[in-house]
C-alpha cells in the first residue's frame, strides 16, 4: 500500500477564507516557557482561571497552548488581536464565537489527542 504524505505548512499571518472554504490546522501543544507565557497572555480571564485549576502542569500547559493557539488563529481569520476574540459556550459546552461575531459566518471545531 502506498503511504500518503501530506506536507504541513506554518499558518500565514493573515488568513482569508472564502465562503465554503475549510482550513485544517495541526499543532503540537508542547511549548517552551516563553511561547507558553505569550499564549497565556492572550487568554480571557475565565480561561486563565480554568488553567489555574489544572492539578498537573503538563495538562495546564496543553490547555493554555490549545486555547492560546485557537485565539491566535481566530484572530488572524477575523483580522483582530487574539485578545479581542470573544468566545462563548454553546450547546454541550462547545466553544464558539460570541453572537456579536457570529455574523462573520466563521465556524470552528477544536479537538485534541493529548500532545
Amino acid at each position: 500500500m502506498d503511504e500518503c504524505r501530506q506536507e504541513w505548512l506554518p499558518a500565514p499571518e493573515a488568513l482569508e477564507l472564502r465562503s465554503g472554504e475549510v482550513l485544517l490546522v495541526r499543532a503540537r501543544l508542547e511549548a517552551d516557557p516563553a511561547a507558553l507565557a505569550s499564549l497565556a497572555d492572550v487568554l480571557a480571564p475565565e480561561e486563565r482561571a480554568r488553567a489555574a485549576n489544572f492539578r498537573f502542569p503538563p495538562d495546564r500547559n496543553r490547555y493554555v497552548a490549545a486555547q492560546g493557539l485557537l485565539r491566535v488563529l481566530l484572530g488572524r481569520c477575523l483580522g483582530t488581536e487574539p485578545e479581542a476574540v470573544v468566545l462563548e459556550r454553546g450547546p454541550g459546552g462547545k466553544p464558539r464565537l460570541a453572537v456579536s461575531r457570529a455574523a462573520t459566518r466563521l465556524r470552528f471545531s477544536k479537538s485534541s489527542s493529548r500532545e
